[in-house]
């Protein structure tokens, strides 16, 4: 609260800044009210008023009340008089406090029984007014809201606001029959802060939980509950109200939609979302259509105030401190309050309204400028026009307003995932393939608001197909604001979403499950697993937890079909004899040898893997049929022999040394070796769909590799690699040894026979450098093209050094096909 002082000196400021306007606003005309209160009822107000201050809310009683005389320059009548106002800025003037009036014997003042006074700024000067002339614009009920000067016991207080109270002459000027007014209690709401603020602790129960302990009450109780229609009446009031705020009663049950999406509209346009506060909300019980038809009240329009927000009523009720009261779960309130926020929206709207009241606004401004010299008829326009633009940028959501995937298609139907990303609920109006329309959705269910600090909320929306798709590129959704002309059309993500719960069943997170195979001895003491001698076969995957040791016995072979693979995260030791090796086959498309993460080294001696595939489950899969992530191991003595996957053999940043092994008729690559360190001794590799050895990121030595048949590359270095080899023979080969990408090949006693392409050197990918091959003691024959080498790159053949006979494009697009 600002002190009496500064406010006295903040106001000679603005006289001084604006004496034109100053002069003017008291030279304009204005009502007067007189009201006479003997001393004693004074000080009885004037010690209410004290005890408000000392808490920082008025707790209002009928008892307050205090007999006086209220007149104006037309008449004068007998009432009573108290203190009114939730909290201190009503009284914290010395003198300048507000009231509520009540004249008695049915008589009136400035046609009215019942009203209240106050001192403009507390309901922010002129935006009040005009809150109140939008509702009667919009033709909904508003109270009778004007200026006048007031004078108490002779001595004048100032302009003040005088607003109508809740009665049946209020109805009545609005043309509406008689029936109860009636609102939430909010007892508790004031006085916990009441007794937060003698204990100067933070409120612990207002708010959101007091809401949950209100309750209907009625204005003037006792004339109602003495009429048994308006008893009636209130009882009905009550039951719709109680219905609609705890969830049994929907906005369409209980209130008129059209008149309630104006009242809202209303309040986003001038700012006034402090009426659409649960404990601000008044209604009118309409007894012929009973329905609860809402009062505007206490909106505190406008900015420059503690409750100016720049978010909708849609986005509030959803995620903010009016969320109480559902009113927008209701989709026909929400489709019709869309369409009228697009109707007041645009600039003619507030032309013809500020054409209708501009008498009335220059006379009020004028007689408000006697307290406040700065107030601007074309401040108030602009911000008005501003609002608008806030209320436009809603009604024109963002691109890709909604995350959209296609789950299924066919010749006959089509299954989507989607889900909403923003407040403003969401209307589907059709599917459309390459702009063609081929399935409505306007009879779809609408997609609600997405609630702030929630996640995204999917459904699944079927819809028949009568057009045939061939590329499921080309889909696209129209949607548009539910309740807003403008469309908007959106592509379709050609892929499915998949539900997160389910990656809980997927491999890599499954339990363990090696009670489910005969063929393992646990011993649990030692953590040792031991796969019993026989043949077996496995049909869905075997899942082998961290901390084991795998080991087999001798004899021990196993055919994989179906879903059958291992997927272990311990080591595995598998140990055969040059007689007696372990079998690994494979007869489905998924089978494979997975070892991850495993701390110990893994042995595999005498093994052949026969017939293996990409080892997957579900959207999970690796490229090698037998792989080995981040877990070192040594392979001696195996057997790859017709291998359908990418690599018949992929080591992944782990430590290795593969000796004495072959290779045969693999799919694409024999040997994938990614960002690893190792060796490779003795090495035989026969029919290669693609390359023979592929190396990526690694440091290896090589000594006695032959590979005879490797359709794209035999020996391939990438991504920084650094190969040191000896003894190596390579035939039939598309490109004998290739470098890229700031590796570095160095060999020696190197034969070549037979391929397309001796040696490549170049760059690949623009993040590396140049790569280079070096060699010592080469012979080669039968090669159709020595050497390929691009800029920058380097090749020294048996002490000569070659000179770049081409760039990094064409030797992409000729090693690549790109």
């Amino acid at each position: 609260m600002i002190p009496l002082g500064v406010k006295n000196e903040l106001s000679h400021l603005r006289i001084l800044s604006n004496p034109f306007s100053w002069v003017r606003g008291k030279l304009t005309p204005t009502d007067q009210l007189f009201l006479d209160i003997n001393f004693k009822n004074y000080k009885k107000l004037e010690q209410k008023k004290d005890e408000a201050l000392k808490i920082g809310v008025l707790i209002a009683e009928e008892s307050d009340y205090v007999k006086g005389n209220i007149s104006n320059r037309k008449n004068s009548v007998a009432g009573k008089i108290r203190l009114k106002g939730d909290q201190v800025d009503h009284f914290g003037q010395r003198k300048k406090w507000s009231f509520r009036v009540k004249v008695n014997d049915g008589k009136t003042i400035n046609g009215m029984n019942k009203f209240s006074l106050h001192t403009p700024q507390t309901r922010n000067n002129i935006w009040e007014w005009i809150y109140f002339e939008f509702l009667r614009y919009e033709g909904l009920p508003s109270l009778k809201y004007f200026f006048a000067d007031v004078t108490l016991n002779g001595n004048y207080l100032g302009l003040y606001a005088i607003e109508e109270h809740f009665d049946k002459i209020l109805l009545e000027s609005n043309k509406f029959k008689e029936g109860p007014i009636i609102s939430l209690t909010e007892d508790s709401y004031w006085y916990y802060i009441a007794q937060a603020n003698k204990s100067k602790t933070r409120p612990l129960n207002t708010g959101n939980d007091s809401f949950y302990n209100t309750e209907p009450k009625v204005f003037k109780e006792a004339k109602t509950l003495a009429s048994p229609i308006l008893k009636n009446q209130f009882q009905k009031a009550s039951q719709l109200l109680e219905g609609f705020y705890t969830g049994k009663l929907t906005t369409s049950e209980v209130f008129p939609l059209e008149t309630l999406a104006k009242y809202y509209v209303i309040t986003d346009l001038s700012n006034s979302y402090h009426a659409t506060r649960w404990h601000n909300q008044r209604f009118y019980y309409e007894p012929t259509s009973s329905l609860l038809i809402p009062l505007g009240f206490d909106g505190m329009g406008g900015p420059g105030n503690a409750f100016h927000f720049h978010d909708l009523s849609i986005d509030r009720h959803i995620n903010g401190v009016n969320k109480e009261l559902s009113y927008f779960d209701d989709p026909n309130f929400v489709k019709l309050y869309i369409e009228n926020l697009e109707r007041v929206s645009k600039p003619e709207y507030l032309d013809k309204f500020f054409l209708k009241i501009n008498k009335e606004l220059n006379y009020n401004v004028n007689v408000l400028r006697r307290d406040n010299p700065r107030i601007s008829k074309n401040d108030i326009k602009e911000k008005l026009y501003k609002n608008q633009l806030l209320i436009k940028s809603y009604l024109t959501p963002p691109p890709n307003s909604l995350n959209i995937y296609l789950q299924e298609i066919d010749d006959k139907s089509i299954k989507l995932s989607i889900g909403n990303k923003q407040v403003m609920p969401i209307k589907l109006l059709g599917i459309y393939y390459k702009n063609n329309l081929i399935s409505n959705l306007e009879d779809q269910e609408y997609i609600k608001s997405k609630h702030k600090d929630n996640f995204i909320n999917y459904n699944e929306y079927k819809s028949k197909l009568n057009y045939p798709i061939e590329d499921i590129n080309n889909l696209s959704i129209a949607y548009s604001i539910l309740g807003s002309s403008k469309i908007k059309q959106q592509n379709i993500r050609p892929y499915s979403r998949l539900n997160s719960i389910d990656a809980k069943k997927d491999l890599i997170r499954s339990n363990s499950n090696l009670d489910k195979f005969p063929f393992i001895i646990h011993n649990e003491v030692d953590k040792i697993l031991t796969f019993k001698s026989g043949n077996w076969v496995l049909r869905k995957p075997l899942i082998i937890p961290k901390l084991y040791k795998v080991k087999n016995e001798l004899g021990f072979n196993i055919t994989m079909k179906d879903d059958g693979l291992i997927y272990s995260k311990s080591s595995v030791n598998l140990i055969g004899s040059t007689y007696n090796p372990v079998k690994i086959n494979g007869e489905g498309s998924t089978n494979g040898l997975v070892v991850i993460n495993a701390n110990d080294k893994s042995i595999l001696n005498n093994v052949e893997f026969n017939g293996l595939s990409t080892p997957s489950k579900g959207l999970w899969s690796v490229p090698g049929s037998v792989t080995f992530y981040q877990s070192p191991v040594e392979i001696l003595n195996c057997y790859f022999n017709s291998n359908n996957s990418e690599d018949s053999l992929n080591i992944v940043r782990s430590d290795f040394k593969l000796i004495d092994s072959k290779f045969n008729l693999t799919r694409s690559d024999a040997i994938d070796i990614d960002f690893s360190d190792g060796h490779i001794n003795n090495i035989q590799i026969t029919n290669a769909g693609n390359d023979g050895l592929d190396v990526s990121g690694s440091n290896i030595k090589v000594n006695n590799i032959k590979v005879n048949y490797a359709a794209d590359k035999a020996i391939s270095v990438g991504e920084a690699s650094n190969i040191v080899a000896k003894d190596i023979m390579i035939t039939n080969s598309g490109i004998a040894i290739a470098s890229k990408d700031g590796s570095l090949m160095k060999a020696s006693n190197v034969v070549l026979n037979s391929s397309k392409i001796g040696f490549a050197a170049f760059q690949k990918k623009a993040e590396y450098s140049p790569a280079s091959i070096k060699l010592k003691n080469t012979s080669y024959n039968g090669i159709d093209n020595l050497f390929l080498l691009s800029e920058g790159s380097k090749l020294i053949l048996n002490g000569t050094s070659y000179n770049p006979n081409s760039t990094n494009e064409v030797i992409n697009r000729m090693v690549y096909k790109k």
